[in-house]
């Protein structure tokens, strides 16, 4: 009797997974999903890959005139706010830049039976933004919150505590005195200064990882008083790869997942969540006033004291990429790279305000970066009710940033490209499509003080270091995206060599392969 119960269980666990795996390849978005899926493209390069595809094509315009004939006729039977303010927007822009209004509004990505849309216009994602009853935020956080095991300003559904957080983090990261920017600089730069010290002798190092993982330890520093962080270059690195996951978790249902990604990512879970238990016991010893305020906000809401991660995720992760995407981009511009150590030479005596300045080539090279690499990658909303005239009711909404940071239209024909100087002369639309770090509640409140870290690393990196390409240097193309779409040097493909500097001579070399990183 036990052997045919166990006979049974056996067979009905094999037609399960047989079942999950048929349900993955006889899916009709097999292309997209397989893309998502497959660790070589980012949601930004899929879903620039079908606008390219779209771009310029003789329907583009007529869908976007009946998606707006859509929202007018919704509009003549329920007056809304956020529509009515969406159709001046677009009536507006018809008059004055006529050539911003040759792709739809949106394209589909998945189809049924859980449909996932993607934005191609800022005016409709200022409105999905901006309309919290129709389209919510916190469904789609969910992922997010249980990958990391988060209660943060980001993913919080608690009104009371996502106030609080977004005040206490606003007071502990903007207004600080100058000893205090003093103080964060002489942190950042330590941090710099003993990575690439281990620099030396170690050729084939992985070079993200490791600026990953000091960036992590420069803001558990800097914030929290850490002055070691436990198995940092791996836990930057395990917060990637679930980050990844959970991106997908975010855009995709989790029965259109490769069967596979969940056993993945509960490993890459268990092994994280051990380490930060090591870091939360490091800064319980510190005795931080920081970590002591932010437990007080969560213990007055009701809450557990929460993990280090509901503040590092924020503070660390987003401007790691930054670094390592501006070491990447002046690796492949010398020239932007030697102006850029002259401009630094120059104000080796102003220090703290070069780099709080918003006027010099530094800070350019850096919105630069954010505009090729967008922090956030994408804001994602659930549609709850029927009130508009564009998604249906349980359907997701995909504002993916690369989108309008790379549009031809708005930057023109050299979108794609790194060139800090369009900064100069940048004008109010591009201002206005220039979004790295989200909009609406869930834009960033610490943007400047992780701005401000970000350029302190990357200035002590590039006076301390010339950076170099080896070899044939960077790879520009990435593999599936040839419908006219390249997101700049291929990780996988490109090794940098880091020249070590003394009084502006070059006096040794070492070369460190660059692991591949994941944007989304």
């Amino acid at each position: 009797m036990i052997l045919a119960l166990a006979c049974i269980a056996l067979v009905g666990g094999v037609l399960l997974v047989v079942i999950a795996v048929m349900r993955w390849y006889l899916s009709p978005d097999i292309a997209v999903l397989s893309r998502l899926q497959s660790g070589l493209y980012s949601l930004s390069e899929v879903v620039q890959a079908e606008l390219s595809a779209c771009r310029g094509t003789s329907g583009a315009g007529d869908d976007r005139r009946q998606q707006i004939l859509r929202v007018r006729g919704q509009q003549a039977r329920v007056y809304d706010k956020f529509a009515a303010e969406f159709l001046r927007s677009e009536t507006a822009r018809e008059h004055h830049a006529p050539a911003s209004t040759s792709m739809p509004l949106f394209l589909p990505l998945l189809s049924k039976p859980d449909k996932v849309f993607v934005l191609s216009d800022l005016d409709l994602a200022k409105w999905v933004l901006s309309d919290a009853t129709t389209f919510d935020r916190s469904q789609t956080l969910e992922s997010f919150a249980d990958a990391f095991q988060l209660d943060s300003v980001f993913t919080t559904k608690d009104a009371s505590l996502y106030r609080d957080l977004r005040s206490f983090f606003a007071h502990s990261t903007n207004g600080l005195s100058s000893d205090q920017y003093e103080t964060m600089m002489a942190t950042f730069q330590r941090r710099v200064d003993s990575m690439l010290s281990t620099f030396a002798g170690s050729a084939g190092v992985p070079f993200i990882p490791k600026v990953e993982g000091m960036v992590l330890e420069a803001y558990a520093d800097a914030f929290f008083g850490m002055r070691t962080f436990p198995n940092a270059d791996e836990c930057a690195i395990l917060i990637k790869r679930i980050w990844q996951i959970k991106s997908l978790r975010n855009n995709i249902p989790s029965h259109r997942w490769n069967p596979l990604l969940r056993l993945r990512m509960r490993r890459q879970q268990s092994r994280l969540f051990r380490i930060i238990e090591e870091a939360q016991a490091l800064v319980n010893d510190v005795d931080s006033s920081v970590a002591d305020e932010m437990a007080k906000v969560y213990i007055a809401n009701g809450h557990g004291p929460g993990n280090l991660l509901n503040a590092l995720i924020p503070l660390y992760e987003a401007i790691s990429r930054g670094v390592v995407y501006a070491l990447f981009e002046l690796a492949s511009s010398q020239s932007v790279q030697e102006e850029l150590r002259e401009e630094i030479a120059r104000h080796s005596d102003d220090e703290l305000e070069y780099c709080k300045s918003t006027n010099t080539l530094l800070h350019r090279v850096w919105k630069e970066t954010l505009r090729l690499r967008p922090p956030t990658p994408n804001q994602t909303r659930r549609v709850t009710t029927g009130h508009n005239a564009l998604f249906p009711i349980g359907s997701k909404v995909a504002i993916v940033w690369s989108v309008f940071h790379l549009d031809p239209d708005v930057w023109g024909p050299d979108a794609t490209e790194f060139r800090p100087q369009r900064w100069i002369g940048v004008t109010g639309e591009q201002e206005q499509n220039y979004r790295p770090f989200g909009m609406g509640v869930q834009e960033c409140v610490a943007q400047n003080y992780g701005s401000f870290g970000g350029r302190v690393m990357l200035k002590r990196i590039v006076e301390s270091t010339s950076i170099q390409h080896k070899g044939d240097g960077p790879t520009t193309g990435r593999v599936g995206t040839d419908r006219g779409y390249s997101r700049g040097p291929d990780p996988d493909a490109s090794i940098l060599r880091f020249v070590r500097r003394t009084q502006g001579t070059d006096v040794s070399s070492d070369d460190h392969r660059v692991s591949r990183n994941v944007d989304d």
